[in-house]
């Protein structure tokens, strides 16, 4: 009976060793386990809050601006042969646009006044200006105004002159841009010994001191029906001619030529003539208008520039600021 006792004793310690041993681990695990949580109560914000955030906005990858953002001005030709007069200003005020397309366009003027050149323009004659705008969702582009300086002419009267080989707004065939002819007859016809004249020079897109000259023609050119007209034989040698290239001229551009005549005495007159190249050009992507202001040695330019498509769908809100909503 008393070693019964004492196995069963020992079978007891036994037992109570091994789930002492097995509720120790189970204990241990359970703090490896559970992480410490620490409350900044200072940091909590509730879940259903949102914040809004304003931001400067980003063009979305493929997409352009459609915002005017620069406009060149030249004097008598294009970019490559004009007489660049300056960047005008943007974004300025004009009640014109207002009053056409609203208020909305009240600040779609521009204006640029010419203050580093200095041009003597001779009275009454013709001159243009190219202004050109650049939109990056289609690139450059420009229309052409044409001005006429105020004042009576000082050409010569008695010089009679004729441009026979282009008609006025002739369009020029691809055909012919190789070598396009500029010829007619040239005298002064208050002299009657000679032809009166001694030298003939022909400009493109503006008058001389302006324009591109393409060069002096050749003088002296056999024309009797001349002669014939007026009863001198003496302005029988009264042609001239010159070619020139056209080849760079874009298609559907138009163009001015000046064709002036030069007398010994210090004297001359000019005459104009308009011609086309064949073809289509660009259609324009915006609507300029512009005033010109001429002084005794200035320019002053002034007008309103706005892209067809705010015209249409209206102008779209500022791409500076993007609002984003934000969840916390």
């Amino acid at each position: 009976m008393k070693t019964i006792t004492i196995i069963l004793i020992v079978l007891f310690a036994f037992v109570s060793i091994f789930f002492g041993v097995i509720l120790i681990k189970i204990v241990l695990n359970a703090k490896e386990t559970t992480p410490a949580v620490i409350i900044d109560t200072s940091s909590v914000q509730s879940t259903s809050e949102s914040i809004v955030e304003e931001k400067g906005a980003e063009t979305a990858p493929g997409t352009l601006s459609e915002n005017i953002e620069k406009i060149e001005i030249y004097l008598d030709g294009n970019k490559e042969n004009g007489i660049f007069l300056g960047n005008a200003g943007i974004g300025l005020p004009s009640s014109d646009a207002s009053l056409i397309y609203g208020e909305d366009f009240a600040n779609f003027g521009f204006a640029l006044k010419n203050q580093e050149k200095k041009f003597i323009f001779e009275p009454a004659t013709p001159h243009s200006l190219y202004i050109y705008l650049f939109i990056p969702a289609y690139g450059w582009e420009y229309i052409k105004k044409e001005f006429t300086v105020p004042g009576d002419p000082v050409t010569s009267e008695s010089i009679g002159m004729s441009l026979d080989s282009i008609s006025d707004n002739e369009i020029i065939t691809q055909d012919r841009l190789k070598e396009v002819r500029v010829s007619g007859w040239a005298a002064d016809l208050g002299v009657g010994e000679n032809t009166g004249i001694n030298k003939v020079e022909v400009f493109l897109d503006g008058p001389r001191n302006f324009g591109k000259l393409l060069g002096q023609a050749q003088y002296g050119l056999e024309r009797t029906d001349v002669g014939d007209a007026y009863g001198n034989a003496n302005y029988n040698l009264s042609g001239y001619s010159l070619n020139f290239d056209a080849n760079e001229f874009e298609q559907g551009s138009s163009h001015k030529l000046y064709v002036y005549a030069y007398s010994p005495k210090g004297t001359h007159q000019y005459l104009t003539r308009n011609f086309i190249i064949e073809g289509s050009s660009k259609e324009s992507n915006s609507i300029i208008s512009a005033d010109v202001n001429i002084g005794l040695e200035s320019i002053e330019i002034k007008g309103w520039a706005i892209n067809k498509n705010f015209i249409e769908k209206g102008i779209p809100r500022s791409l500076n600021i993007e609002y984003v909503v934000k969840k916390i």
